[in-house]
Formats: C-alpha cells, structure tokens, sequence
C-alpha cells in the first residue's frame, strides 16, 4: 500500500491525474499541488495544474471542487499582485482581470448556493481595489467585510482588514480613521 501512495504521490507531482482509481480525490491532490507551486513562485505551472482540476471538476459535476479551485487560484493571485505592489512594481491590469476572477467566484457561489465562501471574494475585491488605488472603494468593502468575516470562519483575517482598511484611510487623508 505505501508503494502505492509513493506511486499516486508521483502521478501529481508530475501533474497527471490518475482516474482509474479515485478521481476525487486524485483531483483534489492535484489542487494541493497547484497550490504549493503558486506558493512556490511556479505560476505558470501552478495555472496548468488549475487548468487539469477545472476540466476534471467540470467533467464529474463537483462544484464543490470548481468552487476551492477557483477560490485557491484567485485568491493567489491577489495575494501576488498585492506583494508586487508593495514592492513598488504595481500591475493594473493584472489586478482589474483578478477583480473579474473575484466576482466570478461570488457568481458561481451564489448560482451554487455555496455561503461557505461567502466573505472571501468582497475581500480579495477590497485588496485589489488597494493595488488600484481605489481606496475609497477599498473602505467600504472592508467596512462590510469586518462585520461578517468573525461569522463565517475568517476571524484569523480581520486584524489583517483591519489593517489594510487603515492604510486606505491614510491615503485618503482620514489620519483619525486610520489610526483607529
């Protein structure tokens, strides 16, 4: 059996899916890989990846697994593009194609009935409103978003919102907001 595992374990590393035994959870493996390379810096590969768990949770009807994927995949790319602008190397156009990828994962929520994730997409909106310069935009969705995200499994993130949603406001020139 472990020889096995060591097997499958191979299969996704090398980006295949093997669906002659679980495909579940051979695509659900494969959507761990494409996470660690996007993590990894490997954004070309880790897109190939996404693209394989997309056409295998399309095929089989598991929105749930459409659902992480596009999830996982947005919410990495926010997270790069609001690295590269805090590094000075701001990408608009990448960020006004995340915010389209955003709505998109609030779209097939909401046409699924998927509240789960409900909170993550007006989120990875707001930063990508930050990268755009859009502070004021920024401001209302974190506004919102502190208010729901302690509801619904994102209490981890709120000194994070708390955080981004100052800096929006010190650009905006609200120092009292900002400092609170």
């Amino acid at each position: 059996a472990l020889v096995d595992d060591l097997l499958d374990l191979a299969r996704i590393e090398s980006g295949r899916l093997d669906t002659g035994r679980d495909p579940g959870v051979q695509a659900r493996l494969c959507l761990v890989r494409a996470d660690a390379s996007r993590l990894a810096g490997l954004h070309e590969r880790a897109q190939q990846l996404y693209l394989r768990v997309r056409h295998w949770a399309m095929s089989q009807g598991d929105t749930a697994m459409l659902s992480a994927m596009a999830h996982n995949r947005s919410s990495g790319q926010v997270d790069r593009l609001g690295l590269l602008d805090a590094l000075g190397d701001r990408r608009e156009d990448e960020a006004r194609r995340a915010l389209l990828e955003a709505e998109s994962c609030s779209q097939l929520d909401l046409g699924m009935g998927n509240e789960g994730l409900v909170a993550m997409p007006p989120v990875m909106r707001a930063r990508l409103f930050t990268v755009l310069q859009r502070w004021g935009e920024a401001v209302q969705l974190y506004d919102a978003a502190l208010e729901q995200a302690a509801g619904c499994g994102m209490a981890g993130q709120v000194p994070h919102m708390g955080l981004n949603r100052a800096w929006c406001h010190w650009h905006l020139g609200d120092r009292q907001h900002a400092e609170q």
